[in-house]
């Protein structure tokens, strides 16, 4: 009884199938794609484990009436540790990364205004 639901298909992972899916090279192809259009950082300031890293987004905004596309600067503030043989980053820091913070903020922060779009 349960054999008369059970249909058996021969798939071919590089026939596009009529249903509109990918076959797999293609999708090997845009995964590729997508890695190499991973944005990097617009800048990284680093102090021993603590490390400021500068990521920029384009967006479309409007003002009065007209689309315009504007940057957006965002800061990750990191330490990075080892546990073990692992690396690991947190957003915890001690009374020693405090100096090392601050360092890389400054820079962040000089970085960020000296660069910055005139309006």
């Amino acid at each position: 009884m349960i054999n008369d639901y059970i249909t058996e298909k021969t798939y071919n992972p590089y026939e596009e199938e009529e249903s509109g899916t990918k076959n797999v090279h293609e999708v090997k192809q845009m995964k590729k794609e997508q890695t190499e259009q991973k944005k990097k950082p617009e800048q990284k300031f680093r102090a021993g484990s603590v490390t400021a890293t500068i990521w920029a987004k384009d967006i479309e905004v409007t003002r009065d009436g007209k689309k315009t596309s504007v940057t957006v600067y965002n800061t990750e503030i990191v330490k990075n540790y080892k546990d073990g043989e692992e690396w690991k980053k947190t957003n915890n820091f001690g009374k020693d990364d405090l100096v090392k913070l601050q360092v890389v903020l400054a820079k962040a922060t000089e970085f960020l205004y000296l660069n910055e779009d005139s309006e």
